[in-house]
């Protein structure tokens, strides 16, 4: 719970925040995604409940919790490069809300 909440207050390292929160934890999710479908789930309406639940909660909360943990580290750079991080972080971010959407 103490991770959820220091990444939600923008407490990680921007990189960390960057490759784990934001680009490993998505891939992660794409690729859970299709269990939700037959032949995991044999039924036609419990697996698309569970798509629909699947995608309103991964694809939704979880993806908001990202993103708002990810915007405050960029303000906690100091070194040179810190504008190229903070391009890559928002370039980043719209990548991973068109495979949200």
């Amino acid at each position: 719970m103490r991770y959820i909440r220091n990444h939600w207050q923008g407490k990680h390292a921007l990189l960390f925040a960057l490759c784990v929160n934001l680009i490993l934890i998505p891939a992660l999710i794409l690729f859970a995604d299709r269990y939700t479908l037959p032949p995991y789930i044999p039924d036609r309406i419990p697996a698309l409940i569970a798509t629909v639940a699947f995608i309103l909660v991964f694809h939704g909360v979880v993806f908001v919790w990202q993103v708002v943990g990810v915007l405050p580290a960029t303000q906690h750079q100091s070194s040179i490069l810190a504008n190229i991080w903070t391009v890559v972080t928002y370039g980043a971010i719209g990548i991973c809300s068109a495979f949200a959407v």
